[in-house]
Order: structure tokens, then C-alpha cells, then sequence
């Protein structure tokens, strides 16, 4: 019951008992008390006892009252950190959070825990409700502006979301690989190789020589097998030598045999003899290439020049076309080798 509706109750009922005792008998009765004589009526003598017991009873409802509200006012303040808990935890991010005896040996579990959820969830806050909405549209492939849901400064940048987000945007926005590529240290290494794929897959020699450091071997070739005859991609010797410089300790014998194909359509053949000498000279991954090159172009005693300068069990495959070579001068060596498979890295 409640406290105001109980007192209320209680005088109106010593108010009902005090007009029928005095309605029967409206004399007075005298009572000494700590040496001082009461003389009042003896309705009011029939309320006292009554009064007592509604002073006592209200304080004792006020007590347990009092003890019910601060025992609900600790649920609810669990029930809040609760709900905090499982909207970081369903964000990736799960946080450090205090709850009461009560909860803390179980709910406490939620401070190291994510949560995966595969399908929608009803019933649940408006704020769990707005974590797993924004979760299931990242995962889904769609990219969310976390600045709008005041996220972006509180959430990591190698938190699965933020990644997948990223990784969304960059799928949907071209500019938004090149923002990556000019900010690398604001973003994940997941983000970030897949904003250089991205780059890689769109862009020309020309704008991609200006995150040259940045280039991976992958990415080069992604680049590199995008020159065609149509579109030249803006590829000329000083920009292919200044990725090559830049990868030479990555790239291997079949990445120079690709570079070989290419420049083959976009360069003449004394540049492209200049340019894999040069190469040759500084790395051996690229001398099976200067080597094809050669014999494509069919400067056979070069060849073997090149061949008498290594070992015996060097470039055997080549030694025998020389063979072939000198008994039937129609052969060619794309006529017995292919780019792809000559090297044993392919």
C-alpha cells in the first residue's frame, strides 16, 4: 500500500472512531501521567492507542520502504550497465563495467566478450537495437557514416566493424582509397591493403608513383597487368624503373618475365635490351628475362655470350634451344617456351 494513501486511510478511520465513541458516551476521563493529570475525552483516549500504532507502522513502512528503493536503485543501475555492457559488446568493443554482487560473477564475462548475432532481434532497448541494426548493415556489405552515430572517435581502427565499414566504403567510393593511401597511419593494415588493391586496380603509373613506398609487389602487378594496348596506363621507363628500384628485393624471375611482356608492347627493343641489362645486371631474378628478351629478339651470339658467362647447369632449357637453334634457324623461342612458364617461382 501506499505510504500517503495508508495515513490518509489511517486518520480518516481515528477520525470514524472518535465521532462514534463520542456520539456514545461524550464524557472526559482523567489519566496522570508523569505526574501530570490528562483530562480529555474519552474518544480521544480511544484514538491514542490507535494514533500509536499508525506512527509506529508508518515508520515502519518508511524503513523497508526506504530499504526496497535503494535495493531497486541498484537493479536498475545494473540493468543500465547491463544494457551498456551488451551494446559495446555487440559493437566489437567490449568494455570494462562495474556491476553490484549480485551480477558481477557472471555479467562481468561481458567486459572480455563480442557478441555475433546472425539474424534480427525484437524486444530489445532502442540503444541494443541501434548497435545491432548499424552491425547488420556493415556486415551486409553497407557502409555507415559512424561520425553520425558518434562512434567514430570511441570505436578502434582494428575493430572488426570499423575495418569491414572501411572496407565497404572503399568497394563503393573510389576517392575514398586514394584518402586511405594519403592517411595510412589513421587506418588499420587490413584497410589499408585493401585501399592499395582498390588504388592499384583503377589508377595509372602517374598517380601511383606518388605512393611508390607504399607499393607492395602485388600491387605492382595488379598495376602492371593492367597495361594494355588501348591504355597504356601512362607507363614509360623512368616510372617502370622506379617501381622496379623500389620492389627489386620482393620481385621474382616471373614478375621480371611479366614486366617483360608488357614492355615488349610499349617500348622499342633497344629499350627494352637497355632496360633488362640494367635490371640483369643488379638482379639475377631478372637474367631469365634479359635472356628471353635476347633470343625474342634474335641476337643469338649476345645470347651466348650471356650463357658462357654462367654455369654449366645454368639456364639449361635455354642452352638446348640454342642447340635447336643451330641445327633449324626457323625456330623461335616462343615457339617452344612460354613467359608464364619459364621460371620455377611462377
Amino acid at each position: 500500500m501506499r505510504l500517503g494513501l495508508y495515513i490518509v486511510a489511517s486518520l480518516v478511520f481515528m477520525g470514524i472512531l472518535g465521532a462514534f465513541v463520542y456520539s456514545i458516551n461524550a464524557g472526559s476521563f482523567s489519566y496522570e501521567v508523569f505526574g501530570i493529570p490528562l483530562n480529555l475525552p474519552i474518544a480521544v483516549w480511544m484514538i491514542i492507542p490507535v494514533a500509536v500504532f499508525m506512527l509506529l507502522s508508518v515508520f515502519h513502512l518508511s524503513f523497508y520502504g526506504m530499504k526496497n528503493f535503494f535495493r531497486n536503485k541498484k537493479w536498475i543501475k545494473d540493468s543500465q550497465s547491463l544494457n551498456d555492457s551488451l551494446y559495446w559488446s555487440v559493437l566489437g568493443e567490449p568494455k570494462a563495467t562495474s556491476f553490484n554482487t549480485e551480477l558481477k560473477d557472471s555479467a562481468s564475462l561481458l567486459s572480455n566478450a563480442k557478441i555475433e548475432i546472425t539474424n534480427g532481434v525484437d524486444g530489445l532497448s532502442p540503444k541494443l537495437t541501434e548497435a545491432l541494426n548499424l552491425k547488420l548493415d556493415i556486415e551486409s556489405g553497407k557502409y555507415v557514416d559512424l561520425k553520425a552515430n558518434k562512434l567514430a572517435k570511441v570505436l578502434s581502427k582494428d575493430n572488426p566493424l570499423v575495418v569491414k565499414n572501411n572496407i565497404n566504403k572503399i568497394e563503393t567510393d573510389a576517392l575514398f582509397a586514394e584518402e586511405v593511401m594519403k592517411n595510412r597511419s589513421n587506418y588499420s593494415d587490413a584497410i589499408f591493403a585493401k585501399a592499395l588493391s582498390s588504388f592499384a586496380s583503377k589508377t595509372d603509373f602517374v598517380k601511383a608513383k606518388k605512393y611508390i613506398k607504399s607499393f607492395d609487389r602485388a600491387s605492382f602487378l595488379t598495376l602492371l597487368n593492367r597495361v594494355s594496348a588501348e591504355d597504356s596506363l601512362a607507363i614509360n621507363k623512368d616510372n617502370l624503373n622506379e617501381f622496379v628500384s623500389q620492389l627489386k628485393s620482393d620481385l621474382k624471375c616471373s614478375d621480371f618475365m611479366a614486366i617483360v611482356n608488357i614492355a615488349k608492347s610499349q617500348f622499342t627493343p633497344d629499350d627494352n635490351l637497355k632496360l633488362f641489362k640494367a635490371y640483369a645486371s643488379e638482379n639475377e631474378k631478372a637474367e631469365t628475362a634479359y635472356l628471353y628478351l635476347l633470343l625474342e629478339y634474335e641476337m643469338i651470339s649476345k645470347a651466348q655470350e650471356f650463357l658462357d658467362e654462367q654455369g654449366s647447369d645454368e639456364f639449361v632449357r635455354f642452352r638446348a634451344f640454342l642447340e635447336l637453334k643451330k641445327k633449324n634457324a626457323q625456330y623461335k623461342i616462343t615457339d617452344l617456351m612460354r613467359t608464364h612458364q619459364i621460371c620455377n617461382d611462377a
